[in-house]
């Protein structure tokens, strides 16, 4: 099956999807309705993985969705939440960005596929980075910390807090 690295809202019951190959497919759902399909075929809600990543990463914008945790496949919006223009970009299968002209990015994908969006490159940068700091999570590659410190801080904090743990001077 080809992979999907780009999908784009047409309108509010349609969505184009670029799959490897530079093939175009336009289906009749949203990309939220598409998204939410994927995570519960993966076993979780679109709304629990953002949560997910909220919870764990701070994001509050632009949430990148972690689609499945077996594959670590990851899809990062080039707009908010609730633009009728949505973009999702495949985090894996993008390996190069590139200012096209004023307001205009080319993405390069692992099979050669090319693709002109309008975004900044500051913006897929940050979310790549973003993307990068779900994946080293997942792989266990550094310490991570949400806005509320380590999960064993949290889990330690409430732990305390409940009076399960004396704290000792």
């Amino acid at each position: 099956m080809r992979q999907v690295l780009i999908l784009r809202q047409i309108d509010s019951g349609k969505c184009q999807l670029l799959t490897s190959g530079h093939q175009i497919h336009t289906i009749a759902q949203n990309v939220e309705a598409v998204l939410e399909s994927w995570c519960l075929a993966c076993g979780s809600s679109l709304q629990g993985r953002r949560d997910w990543i909220r919870h764990h990463f701070g994001a509050v914008a632009k949430v990148p969705i972690l689609i499945s945790e077996r594959t670590q496949l990851l899809y990062f919006p080039l707009y908010g939440q609730r633009a009728k223009d949505a973009i999702w970009i495949c985090a894996n299968e993008l390996m190069e960005v590139a200012v096209a002209k004023s307001g205009q990015c080319t993405l390069w994908f692992r099979d050669g596929t090319k693709a002109d969006v309008s975004c900044s490159e500051r913006i897929i940068k940050k979310q790549r980075r973003r993307c990068r700091e779900i994946l080293d999570f997942l792989n266990g590659v550094e310490d991570h910390y949400s806005a509320a410190g380590s999960v064993l801080e949290q889990i330690h904090g409430g732990w305390n807090h409940a009076g399960y743990i004396e704290e000792t001077h």
